[in-house]
């Protein structure tokens, strides 16, 4: 980080905790399944046939539940995240 001062460092740092922290809140929202199958695709770059087959699920409700996996997020984050800002 070089040329940031030090206030400004603990500031992107503690915004960077609070990002988070309303991620994981909103993805505790959601069904344990819906959270699941976000998760793989998004944070552990998953591909849809794989995810499809760990949950025995065909490619249309694997992609429904990736739709409504983030549609429930952007809701979320808007309420808890960009709504604070």
């Amino acid at each position: 980080m070089e040329g940031l001062s030090r206030a400004h460092a603990r500031n992107l740092f503690r915004r960077s905790w609070l990002r988070l922290a309303a991620l994981e809140a909103c993805l505790g929202g959601l069904a344990a399944r819906t959270s699941q199958v976000f998760l793989m695709r998004e944070h552990l770059g998953l591909e849809t046939a794989e995810i499809c087959k760990e949950f025995g699920l065909t490619s249309t409700p694997c992609w429904v539940l990736l739709y409504r996996a983030r549609m429930a997020l952007r809701e979320c984050l808007g309420k808890t995240w960009f709504a604070a800002r």
